[in-house]
């Protein structure tokens, strides 16, 4: 039990350094890059640029990146994420307090009226923890989002090796 706690905060210390360090070095003047994949439309929304990182090996977590764009003339709300290949799947941000980087959960994230949000190595992310099976570059990852007024809307996300997160230009 302690091996297993103790594995999930070297991970979860490796994802937070990694993203932060891709966020620092991999996206020129900080504009997040986006690895781009069809975009999904579910009313006034628009879901585009979709990946999950392939998982260090050994490792039963990862984090998957997105652009949401709200058209809508009012504010949207994602409450949740949910896919069949994790046990848990939950929102979070990274934020770098006191010069110590760390994730913290969010339990759901307001969605601007005319507004963008982007999920981006070093900032707001969806972990996903407790995979099922084993994830190589190429997979598809099912995501729903799960929306206060627009509903479930599922997409498609594929995986990427953790190097894109370094070369996003």
């Amino acid at each position: 039990m302690k091996q297993e706690h103790f594995g999930f905060v070297v991970l979860a210390l490796l994802l937070i350094g990694g993203l932060f360090l891709a966020r620092m070095v991999g996206v020129p003047g900080g504009a997040p890059a986006q690895i781009s994949d069809e975009a999904v439309s579910a009313g006034e929304l628009i879901i585009s640029g979709a990946w999950v990182a392939a998982p260090v090996t050994g490792q039963p977590a990862t984090a998957a990146y997105l652009t949401i764009q709200n058209n809508a003339n009012t504010d949207e709300r994602l409450t949740g994420i949910a896919t069949p290949i994790a046990a848990m799947s939950h929102l979070h941000r990274s934020v770098v307090e006191d010069n110590v980087s760390r994730m913290e959960g969010i339990d759901a994230l307001i969605l601007p009226a005319n507004g963008e949000v982007v999920f981006a190595p070093g900032g707001l992310h969806i972990m996903l923890m407790g995979l099922d099976a084993p994830l190589a570059e190429g997979d598809r990852v099912e995501l729903t989002l799960q929306f206060l007024e627009t509903g479930d809307v599922m997409i498609e996300a594929p995986v990427r090796a953790r190097d894109d997160m370094m070369d996003m230009n």
